[in-house]
Parts: C-alpha cells; structure tokens; sequence
C-alpha cells in the first residue's frame, strides 16, 4: 500500500460535515471518506450536529459517525462552553495523540 506523508497503514481523521441529508457537501464528503477508507488511506470518524440518512450509508461502510450539539452564538456562555468542551474532549478522546495539536479557543463575550 502507499504511504501517505511517509507513513505506513491507515491514518485516524475525524470528518467533520454540518449535515448527515443527501444534499451537496455531505454527499461530496461522504464520497471522499468513502473512497480514502476503500483505499486504505484513513480509519475515519465523521461528527456532524445534525443526523440524516447518510448516517445510515457511512454504518454500512462501517464508518463511525458521531453526532454532536453544536455549540452557538446563541447559547448562554455556559451552554455554548459545555457543548464547546464536550466536542474537544470527543476529539481528545479519538486521537490521544493529537491532544496537543488540537487548537480550541473559547471566547466568552
């Protein structure tokens, strides 16, 4: 198999796509995550806010999808700080290795 940026074997990627509908950009996505995983490429993980049918279609690839609550400008600063954090932490959680990598930022304005 070839390597990807020198590495060999599969390498972990969360796909992160707003929506699970059949409609543009998810379909794209899911037909990018499809083809990288058929090839070997990648060991993903999709997290979207809002669950959809093709939700259904990555489990039959078994892609894991997560579904999570969207942080928004529109929460109380608690709210928006939970939901933020509670998604770092899933993505901590994924790729320990990234942990230091990952940057976040909270604003509380």
């Amino acid at each position: 198999m070839p390597t990807v940026t020198g590495r060999k074997g599969r390498i972990d990627v969360v796909f992160v796509s707003h929506s699970l509908e059949f409609e543009g950009a998810p379909i794209t996505l899911f037909d990018l995550v499809a083809g990288l995983t058929a090839a070997g490429y990648v060991q993903p993980v999709v997290i979207s806010p809002r669950p959809g049918p093709l939700g259904a279609e990555y489990e039959k690839l078994n892609i894991p999808v997560q579904l999570f609550r969207q942080p928004s400008h529109r929460d109380s600063n608690a709210t928006f700080l939970i939901n933020a954090m509670s998604l770092v932490r899933f993505l901590m959680k994924r790729a320990p290795s990234w942990s230091s990598q990952i940057p976040y930022r909270c604003s509380l304005l």
